[in-house]
């Protein structure tokens, strides 16, 4: 039922959202740090649809982005990085908050501790994130999917950076 779900609205991640600057979500008050949803491997930003709603129900100003989740997991953070300086430059908020499912958890680890990203995020969740590697990712033919199995050296560097301590995360 959830991949059926998901792939009827996978083509709603895929179109063009109105917004300020084209970051989709933007709310005019921000009283909190807007939160950013990554997404996981082979999927879009409409994984987030309810989500997104229950955010906004709470009060939370949200924004999702699509990457390649076949491209390198360090690709994929400096597009982060990117979407980070637009959603902040958009709000005006100093920080933001990261929601990362999946291979995101990892996008955004990397962010924030390879790329300085600490400097603008609050808080970072993982959610079902691979942290130390995933038996599913031999089936993966992409760079990202060699990057997630065990004793990766990409999962060995992320390891080594360790996790900033002004960051508040939380993996679920």
């Amino acid at each position: 039922a959830a991949i059926t779900i998901l792939v009827a609205i996978r083509p709603w991640g895929w179109l063009p959202r109105s917004g300020l600057g084209g970051i989709e979500g933007h709310d005019e008050e921000v009283a909190t740090s807007p939160v950013i949803l990554v997404h996981g491997y082979r999927l879009n930003r409409s994984v987030f649809l309810i989500l997104r709603a229950q955010l906004a129900r709470a009060g939370r100003s949200s924004f999702a982005l699509n990457l390649n989740s076949y491209a390198a997991i360090e690709t994929q953070s400096e597009v982060l990085a990117e979407f980070v300086n637009r959603v902040r430059n958009a709000t005006g908020a100093p920080r933001v908050d990261l929601v990362g499912y999946s291979q995101g958890g990892l996008v955004c680890r990397h962010y924030i501790e390879r790329l300085q990203g600490r400097a603008h995020v609050g808080a970072c969740v993982t959610i079902a994130t691979p942290h130390r590697g995933s038996r599913a990712a031999v089936f993966g033919f992409a760079k990202s999917s060699r990057q997630l199995l065990f004793g990766s050296e990409f999962l060995a560097d992320l390891q080594a950076a360790g996790l900033s301590s002004h960051i508040a995360y939380t993996t679920i």
